[in-house]
């Protein structure tokens, strides 16, 4: 049985995502941060016996999927045929398991090197790193006003509740470098929105800007994750300190 989640699931929902695991910290972060009542943000429980089998987040309907082995896949494949979403991402056992076959392939790494003593800018000019994300992602980040100020809100909110932070290198009083996390939970941190300004690569910024990250969460007593591509996370990541740790799966609808 699927089920929209409300605020009477949230400790179920908690027990369930209570694991360090890049996809669960994902849907848990957005669940706490934005709550039950969002009309961008849903929250979907697949229960089975009483008991949370999956869990399927849609933010923007951008969504993210976290299922256990004893899930019901045909249930939740049907109910991913009829849309809400534009992109999936999960692992790529699930995505398997609910029929797809076609999808980029990444790979979910975890940082396991030693923990750096690294410190980079915390206080950051938003338009540069918007900038910045928008120049090295533009399929993510596009350069309208309208889509920076949402983009600003969302970064903003999450940040005043201790959900993203933001890493930089600034040179010259020019950004440099930047890093985002993406999603934290009490166990686990997401990086993500990892960049360089193309004049300034080859230098070690970014490095910087994940290390710094990955320092400050270490001390919290986070496991900190990367979703990267295969090239990428066996160059840049591993040098870093970051290993396998399952294969991903990012699904993008027609």
């Amino acid at each position: 049985m699927l089920k929209l989640c409300d605020s009477s699931d949230f400790f179920r929902l908690e027990r369930f995502c209570n694991v360090s695991d890049p996809f669960a910290a994902y849907v848990f972060c957005r669940a706490k941060c934005y709550g039950f009542s969002q009309p961008f943000c849903e929250t979907w429980l697949s229960i089975c016996e009483k008991e949370v089998k999956a869990v399927l987040s849609v933010f923007c309907k951008n969504a993210v999927l976290f299922a256990s082995d004893s899930a019901d896949f045909e249930e939740l494949a049907l109910f991913l045929e009829t849309g809400g979403f534009k992109t999936l991402l999960t692992d790529s056992v699930t995505a398997g398991k609910l029929g797809f076959r076609d999808f980029n392939k990444k790979k979910a790494l975890v940082f396991d090197g030693k923990r750096p003593d690294n410190t980079c800018i915390d206080k950051v000019d938003y338009k540069q790193v918007y900038s910045l994300l928008s120049e090295c992602f533009p399929g993510e980040y596009g350069n309208e006003k309208e889509q920076y100020l949402t983009w600003l809100s969302d970064i903003t909110f999450r940040q005043n509740r201790h959900f993203a932070r933001v890493k930089t290198v600034i040179e010259d009083s020019q950004l440099c470098a930047c890093a985002l996390t993406v999603a934290e939970t009490e166990k686990t941190a997401v990086i993500g929105g990892v960049c360089c300004a193309e004049s300034k690569r080859g230098r070690g910024f970014a490095g910087r800007t994940v290390l710094s990250a990955v320092s400050e969460l270490g001390k919290e007593g986070k496991d900190v994750f990367v979703f990267a591509k295969r090239d990428v996370a066996e160059g840049f990541y591993k040098k870093l300190g970051f290993s396998f740790y399952k294969d991903a799966a990012y699904i993008e609808r027609n």
